[in-house]
Order: C-alpha cells, then structure tokens, then sequence
C-alpha cells in the first residue's frame, strides 16, 4: 500500500466530521435577553462571558477593536481547529446573525464611550 493510500484512509470522511460538528458545535436559537459581562480587557480588546436568556454559553468570547483606537469592533467564537485531524476549523458556538450584530453594536458604543472594563456589563433586549 503506498503513502497516499494510507493517508486518505486514515483521513475522516466528510460525514464523520459532520456527525462531530452536530455533536460538539453548539447552536443557540434567538435569544429574548442577551447579557454581556466578566470582560477581561487587553490593548485593543479582551474577552467576554456570554449569556443568552438564562444559559451561560462560553466565558471566552473573544472581541477587538481593529484598527486600534477605530469605531469597530468585531467579536470572534471560539473555534474547534482541524477535529479528527480534517485540515479545517469550525466555530465551537453558533449564534444568529441577529445575536452577533446586537453584540457588536453594543461593544462599538461602549467601546466608543471608554465604557469597556473589568466591571463592565451589558444587558440587551432582543424584539
């Protein structure tokens, strides 16, 4: 058997990672409340607990403001990189383009406002 063959036959099938993405992403419907806290601030910026309604979904939201000292903000899922060793990376949490724009809207004025520390929070009502 030469090397290639051995490499595409101990290469996961694209089912076998889609049956782990189903299993191990997690996928959060349209929240009522969003809430945004526990920031640890860095130079151009930090990371976040996320909650969505009563459910914690990660601790380590991570969000920047690039270029540094501009009105954007973007925020950035934490991802599962190359599982069963496929040469991809996947979100490890998906939320709805809706929840993700909410978020960023708030950071941007918050961010805008010097508001953004340690003991900075957030609570948004989603219609």
């Amino acid at each position: 058997m030469s090397n290639q063959e051995e490499t595409s036959d101990a290469s996961p099938t694209v089912e076998a990672v889609g049956e782990w993405l189903e299993e191990n992403v997690l996928v959060c419907p349209e929240p009522k409340i969003i809430n945004l806290s526990n920031f640890r601030q860095t130079e151009g910026g930090g990371k976040f607990t996320l909650t969505l309604d009563t459910i914690t979904v990660i601790n380590n939201i991570g969000f920047n403001n690039w270029p540094l000292n501009s009105s954007l903000v973007a925020i950035y899922m934490p991802m599962h990189c190359s599982p069963m060793s496929a040469p991809a990376s996947y979100p490890a949490v998906e939320i709805t383009n809706n929840t993700k724009k909410l978020i960023e809207s708030t950071l941007r004025k918050a961010w805008k406002n010097g508001e953004i520390n340690s003991g900075y929070t957030a609570t948004i009502l989603v219609n």
